[in-house]
C-alpha cells in the first residue's frame, strides 16, 4: 500500500475555505481529502486528487458551505490501485486550522487627548487587535491586544490635542496557540479634541 501522507498544512486561509498542501507520497496514484463533519461526527470525503496535484481547497463539508471564523479539522490519505482495487494508505496527521474571520468595521470618535473606538463584534473571534499611526498610510503599531470577542471598544488614551491619528483593527481565532487573522478594517482617522 502507499506510504502514509507528511506534512499537511494550510497553505492558504480564506473566509469561506481552506486550502491545504501536503508532501508527495512516491508510486501514490492519488490523493482522497477528509474533513471532519461536526454534526455527524465523523470524517467525510471532501475530495480527491490525482498523483500530481498535492494541493486542494475545500470550500464545502457534506455540501454546507465553511463559515467564517470557524476551527475545522482534515486528513488526507493517497491510494494506488492494485488489480483494480483502491488500496489507501494510513492517513496524515491530523491538520486542525479554521476559517478566517470576518472583517470587521471600526468607528472612532474624538476625546479629549484620547481616541474612543468601537467595531462589530465577529463570529468566531477569540480577539482584536488595535492598530495605531500618526500616518494613514505606514506605521501602524499594535496597541492593544483584546484577548475576547465581546470586548469590541477600547479607549486610547495619551494623544495629543489637535493632531490626527489613523486606527485600524483585525479579529482573530486561535487554533492550537497559533492565531488566524481577518483583514483589517479599514482605516479610520480622528482628530483629537
Amino acid at each position: 500500500k502507499p506510504g502514509k501522507v507528511a506534512r499537511l498544512v494550510a497553505s492558504d486561509l480564506t473566509t469561506e475555505s481552506v486550502t491545504l498542501r501536503w508532501t508527495k507520497v512516491s508510486k501514490a496514484d492519488g490523493y482522497e481529502i477528509y474533513a471532519y463533519d461536526s454534526s455527524r461526527k465523523q470524517y467525510v470525503k471532501a475530495g480527491t486528487t490525482n498523483a500530481s496535484n498535492n494541493t486542494f481547497t475545500v470550500t464545502k463539508i457534506s455540501g454546507k458551505k465553511l463559515v467564517s471564523g470557524t476551527k475545522y479539522s482534515f486528513k488526507v490519505n493517497a491510494y494506488k490501485t492494485v488489480d483494480g482495487k483502491k488500496v489507501t494508505g494510513d492517513s496524515s496527521a491530523v491538520l486542525n486550522t479554521a476559517t478566517r474571520p470576518s472583517q470587521t468595521r471600526l468607528t472612532v470618535k474624538a476625546g479629549t487627548n484620547k481616541a474612543i473606538l468601537s467595531w462589530e463584534k465577529v463570529r468566531g473571534a477569540k480577539g482584536y487587535e488595535v492598530y495605531a499611526s500618526t500616518s494613514k498610510t505606514t506605521g501602524f503599531k499594535q496597541v492593544k491586544n483584546i484577548t475576547s470577542q465581546s470586548t469590541v471598544q477600547y479607549t486610547k488614551t495619551g494623544l495629543k490635542a489637535k493632531k490626527t491619528y489613523y486606527f485600524k483593527v483585525k479579529a482573530y481565532t486561535v487554533v492550537d496557540g497559533k492565531k488566524i487573522h481577518s483583514s483589517f478594517s479599514s482605516v479610520k482617522s480622528v482628530k483629537v479634541k
